[in-house]
């Protein structure tokens, strides 16, 4: 079973800490990892700071071979950064594609990592890298990835277990293969709550994915 770990490392072991301690307002997000011929190129949205305070300061980064600013959102910038192998951080680990990260962000707080693993020794052993390079780190949550998408979507277990069962017997399908009753006594429970449970969960998963967050037109809110 999948399992996601959360840490957070000082704002000054990862690139672009300098940034981010010569600006404390600014704020990183890592945007998305893609495949190059010598490992993965980050792009990340930095907010802010101008283009030429983030150049500025890639000079004093050892860990950066370059920064491209790509766009301008007028609230954000979009950036492509080239680490140095060289350097030794959390940052090679990260390019040797020895764990699946799926979030990070940095901001004077300090830098928020989320990784994915699917066995304890894979997590155990980016325990050990991050001790090899010296890297001060803290484990904040260790969850399944059930439980993500419970929070992602604002659902609870009840909620999304109905929708999953519902969805896999094929009851949303046109002609129905299952119906309420068939499920409902697969999960132990009375038609009448697996329909509540459902209606409620299926409310919350549009709520969440077809409007913005604090949208007050979503369920009429």
């Amino acid at each position: 079973m999948s399992f996601i770990v959360e840490i957070e490392i000082p704002v000054d072991a990862f690139p672009l800490g300098e940034l981010v301690q010569r600006y404390p307002d600014a704020h990183i997000e890592l945007e998305q990892l893609v495949p190059a011929d010598d490992g993965l190129l980050p792009f990340f949205w930095i907010r802010n700071v101008s283009a030429g305070e983030i150049v500025e300061t890639e000079e004093e980064e050892p860990a950066l071979e370059s920064v491209s600013v790509l766009d301008d959102t007028g609230d954000a910038l979009l950036c492509r950064m080239t680490w140095n192998r060289d350097q030794p951080g959390l940052q090679d680990i990260i390019v040797d594609g020895q764990t699946t990260l799926l979030g990070g962000s940095g901001s004077s707080d300090g830098w928020y990592f989320q990784f994915r693993f699917t066995t304890h020794v894979a997590a155990s052993r980016l325990r050990e890298e991050l001790s090899a390079r010296s890297i001060p780190f803290e484990v904040m949550r260790v969850y399944s990835v059930q439980e993500m998408r419970e929070r992602q979507y604002d659902l609870t277990t009840e909620q999304y277990d109905a929708l999953v069962s519902t969805h896999q017997a094929g009851f949303f399908r046109t002609p129905r293969q299952s119906t309420l009753a068939e499920v409902a006594q697969e999960l132990d429970i009375t038609p009448q709550a697996l329909s509540a449970r459902y209606r409620r969960g299926l409310d919350s998963l549009l709520d969440s994915t077809l409007y913005e967050i604090g949208d007050d037109s979503a369920s009429g809110k």
